[in-house]
């Protein structure tokens, strides 16, 4: 773990940097997570996260989703959405399904069905570049629910790069 000092903007006192391995739960992703995150503390008990590349990041997370091999989970649907700029009702008219349908898919109450999670994953297909994707991969989507797959995001020459856990 690399570490460097900062000032702390509550009392001026020097806060300790550290780059650490991090869980996503700010983006409702918890299973994925940063590596070399940058993690500042203060011994005043000030502490602060630093986003570097946010959209870059985002553009890598849904990369990574939309090539899982599993229907995608509610807190996957969620992010991809926000990750498109769509609000929950723009969601549901640009998929053909009720405000209630995209609220049970992200809540958890019901998975979304194959038909849609394939339909989302084009929609963020054709609204980001991806590099190598292959319309093949829908056929590989499984119609068995599983838990959210495990990714670990890090930056690698300026980019982001997210990828299964091992």
């Amino acid at each position: 773990m690399e570490t460097r000092m900062n000032k702390c903007h509550n009392c001026k006192k020097p806060m300790t940097v550290s780059f650490e391995r991090h869980s996503y739960v700010e983006g409702g992703l918890p299973h994925v997570y940063i590596e070399g995150f940058e993690v500042r503390r203060c011994s005043c008990g000030e502490e602060d996260f630093v986003y570097r590349a946010i959209e870059s990041m985002h553009h890598a997370i849904a990369n990574a989703l939309i090539r899982k091999p599993h229907r995608l989970s509610g807190a996957e649907v969620r992010f991809l959405r926000k990750s498109l700029g769509w609000s929950g009702e723009m969601f549901a008219s640009r998929m053909g399904v009720t405000p209630s349908q995209v609220s049970r898919w992200e809540n958890e109450h019901e998975p979304i069905g194959a038909v849609a999670d394939r339909l989302l994953r084009i929609l963020v297909v054709l609204d980001t570049p991806v590099s190598d994707y292959s319309s093949e991969m829908l056929d590989a989507v499984g119609s068995e629910v599983a838990p959210p797959s495990e990714l670990n995001v890090r930056r690698v020459s300026n980019r982001w790069r997210a990828e299964a856990a091992a």
